[in-house]
């Protein structure tokens, strides 16, 4: 009774020093995050703080009417609910990407889940978001939003390899209406629906909800066609091939650079590969797992950005994220999960502190080795792999079966019809003797 007692108090007493690491642990990953806020960049004193003092100006949401920003209107309405924080305008702006950080990390804590189960593994994962450099910079350091519109997506992969749809589409939506990057992991669900894995009818929910965002902003009396026309104002702020992003056109030329015969063909580019994958993936016929849609979200993030231009330094920032997943799911990838956040710490080098510590055409090819081994690994799982060969009464059979790691429940499943179809081995035999003679 005494022992029982006291192995009772140690296990209590083991599981509240846990819980106070874990505090420890978040603690620190915000006063990480409050120890950067006072910095100011050249975007925070160009953009968002002249962004939050129009609002402030022209009475909070009714500034909604005006076009003064080149964000889409949902971010916008962040910011209106952040003119009410009793901080800083820096402050309250950095405030909103560092929740999404929050954000960010659970959504990687349950898609690891999905593989892990209630271990400390989907944690170490969450940590790791939280503490990695091009996160915490990009939001407490930098300021900006790119935490948005990245939580949104990894909300949507979560929901989709969880065969939660509806929600899927719905995280999309939200995703796309915050920042057009979202669309870097779009041809997953195109390939999920090419699959039949889902009805058309759920691409209806993205347009809905984005229309539905926009419902505010015409209450403030905004024009509907100029909301429409937000992303595609935005073509044309910035006619560089490449800013600072570490993609293929920084083998061209070095700097801000445009030439529309490369523009055109660039797209084109990005679109054949989409479209190539997308068939090696549907003619495999293999069902798209959880693995496979984390597999191919990583893939998308890295390839969109890499070939298509006017792609900015940060933009490889949903790749980092994925990146992660990517190594808990194939840990023998780790190293790509060392590989493409560093590329984009080193590209945010030259914006932020004018020091580009390694040339951009160098770190380019980071991402481009990156890309080869995410479709090496692709073309393995879908074809490459061992083929089983199964003896028959018949002869030889092969059978070409690739699928994701199985989960218990799959295993418990395969014994049962195992045991359900096994031959007595007297039956085996007495089978075997007669066809030998």
């Amino acid at each position: 009774m005494f022992f029982t007692r006291k192995k009772i108090c140690g296990e209590r007493l083991y599981k509240f020093y846990e819980y106070s690491l874990i505090f420890c642990i978040l603690f620190l990953a915000l006063w990480l995050r409050k120890s950067l806020l006072p910095f100011t960049t050249y975007d925070m004193g160009t953009f968002y703080l002249p962004w939050y003092n129009f609002i402030l100006s022209h009475g909070g949401f009714h500034a909604l009417k005006f076009n003064f920003a080149d964000l889409n209107v949902p971010y916008l309405y962040l910011i209106v609910i952040a003119t009410h924080f009793p901080f800083t305008a820096i402050t309250n702006i950095k405030l909103i990407s560092i929740a999404f950080d929050v954000v960010l990390a659970g959504f990687t804590f349950l898609i690891v889940r999905e593989k892990y189960g209630q271990t400390f593994v989907p944690f170490l994962a969450a940590c790791i978001i939280l503490f990695l450099p091009s996160i915490f910079l990009n939001s407490s350091f930098w300021g900006e939003c790119d935490s948005s519109y990245a939580a949104l997506s990894l909300g949507a992969i979560y929901f989709l390899s969880s065969r939660r749809y509806f929600w899927s589409f719905v995280f999309w939506g939200l995703a796309i209406s915050v920042k057009l990057q979202a669309i870097f992991v779009f041809p997953v669900l195109l390939i999920v629906f090419l699959s039949g894995e889902v009805s058309f009818l759920y691409f209806f929910i993205i347009p809905a909800v984005y229309l539905t965002l926009l419902i505010p902003a015409l209450i403030a009396g905004r024009g509907f066609i100029d909301l429409l026309l937000i992303y595609v104002s935005q073509s044309d702020i910035y006619p560089c091939l490449t800013m600072n992003a570490p993609n293929m056109y920084q083998w061209l030329r070095s700097g801000c650079f445009f030439n529309q015969q490369l523009k055109q063909g660039g797209i084109i580019l990005t679109l054949a590969l989409v479209l190539i994958l997308s068939l090696v993936v549907l003619h495999s016929r293999k069902k798209m797992t959880s693995v496979r849609i984390i597999h191919l979200s990583f893939l998308f993030s890295l390839l969109l950005p890499f070939f298509l231009p006017f792609m900015h330094d940060r933009y490889f920032y949903l790749a980092d994220v994925l990146s992660i997943a990517y190594a808990f799911y194939v840990p023998k990838r780790f190293y790509l999960a060392i590989i493409t956040p560093l590329t984009s710490f080193l590209s945010y080098m030259p914006f932020l502190f004018g020091n580009p510590i390694i040339k951009l055409s160098y770190v380019a090819f980071a991402p481009l080795l990156v890309i080869v081994v995410v479709i090496w690994d692709l073309i393995v799982d879908l074809y490459l792999t061992e083929i089983p060969i199964q003896a028959t009464d018949h002869g030889v059979k092969f059978t070409g079966q690739s699928e994701r790691p199985v989960t218990v429940d799959e295993e418990l499943t395969d014994k049962v019809d195992a045991k359900a179809n096994a031959v007595p081995t007297t039956q085996y035999n007495k089978e075997t003797s007669q066809v030998s003679h």
